[in-house]
């Protein structure tokens, strides 16, 4: 509501700057408190409070999600196989083509949630089992089972291209724990979450799960990807030591990374935890970025293109439960108009929380 006195930090404002002006021979003391009254006079106070720029500046798509064995959205062969459960569609109003490449598909992300579990050291593999369950704007799935199916996945020999068979003797395979997800659309994108969980009688170390953002349908937003090392973005080609598909650990994690994957030849740390691509399209400026605060590592591999992230759990005993989420979103923005307003982004997307349930 505004004040029957008008706007007072305006006239403070008017008055300080007046003070600062007319006296010549003011101590340092005076004009340094000048200077701070003055910094607050932005006119946005979210501005005033962080320095940067609000993130509600940013031009968001809106996105829209759904799991790929229950859409009709037209996507590549490629990933009706046998891993489709795991698979959820994303697409963007006014972004069906990107570009003015003739491609069958129309544009669309393919996020794997997940797409491998590690425990113990050890690749679980693909998982699957999941069923899927609208609940308004949200899709969910409990209790899918986590199982050692290593050995048990083969691309099929009669086709031409990736599609992945699992073996039949995968049903036999003992029940090690329990998987879920969730995953909605708002404002700022599309936010999922995954929960593991330890249903073995053994302590569980160093869980972690590969989630995948796949670029095919759309690779101009998957190309020119930016990590950022200390203060700066870098393109990630530039990055010394990378190839296809290496992993960088998330600072504050490397000792834990470099544990879960010994043979790494990763030679920096990234001070964001995920991956910017930013290319001017005939949309303009796009700018996708797939993140989560519990990313233990992130890579971006140029030749599917995708951008994916190690999610960490951590340590599970019996019976804990252990959540962790994650973000995609993709906006009308240059590198620079997305840097400008990270912080105060994170800090407003940073809403899908941690849940531990202790284990008994």
């Amino acid at each position: 509501m505004e004040s029957p006195h008008g706007d007072v930090n305006s006239r403070v404002c008017k008055v300080v700057a007046v003070k600062e002006g007319s006296s010549r021979s003011a101590s340092l003391a005076t004009l340094a408190a000048a200077a701070l009254l003055l910094a607050g006079c932005a006119a946005d106070p979210r501005v005033r409070e962080t320095g940067r720029e609000p993130p509600g500046d940013l031009d968001f798509h809106r996105l829209q999600v759904e799991p790929l064995v229950h859409s009709t959205y037209p996507t590549y062969r490629r990933y009706h196989d046998d891993l489709a459960p795991q698979v959820v569609v994303i697409t963007a109003r006014g972004l069906e083509r990107i570009g003015w490449e003739d491609r069958p598909e129309r544009a669309s992300w393919i996020l794997r949630l997940p797409e491998q579990i590690f425990v113990n050291g050890r690749k679980l593999h693909y998982q699957v089992g999941m069923q899927w369950v609208n609940a308004g704007e949200r899709w969910t799935y409990s209790g899918a089972p986590v199982r050692d199916l290593n050995g048990l996945w083969k691309l099929d020999p009669k086709r031409d291209f990736y599609h992945y068979l699992l073996d039949k003797a995968a049903a036999a395979k003992a029940v090690l724990g329990r998987q879920s997800a969730s995953i909605h659309a708002d404002s700022t994108g599309a936010r999922y979450s995954v929960s593991v969980t330890n249903s073995s009688g053994e302590p569980w170390r160093d869980v972690h799960a590969w989630i995948c953002l796949d670029h095919y349908h759309a690779p101009v937003t998957g190309y020119r990807p930016y990590l950022k090392v200390g203060s700066s973005w870098t393109e990630y080609q530039r990055l010394p030591g990378v190839g296809p598909a290496t992993f960088l650990p998330v600072e504050g994690r490397k000792g834990e990374y470099f544990r879960v994957r010994p043979g790494s030849k990763a030679s920096s740390s990234v001070s964001f935890p995920g991956v910017v691509c930013w290319n001017i399209t005939d949309k303009g400026h796009l700018l996708t970025a797939h993140f989560a605060q519990d990313a233990l590592a992130v890579l971006a591999n140029q030749n599917a293109p995708c951008t994916d992230l190690l999610l960490w759990f951590g340590d599970l005993r019996p019976g804990q439960r252990v959540t962790r989420g994650g973000h995609v979103l993709i906006v009308r923005a240059s590198l620079e108009e997305f840097r400008r307003r990270e912080g105060p982004l994170m800090r407003l997307v940073d809403r899908s929380g941690k849940e531990n349930t202790p284990g008994p």
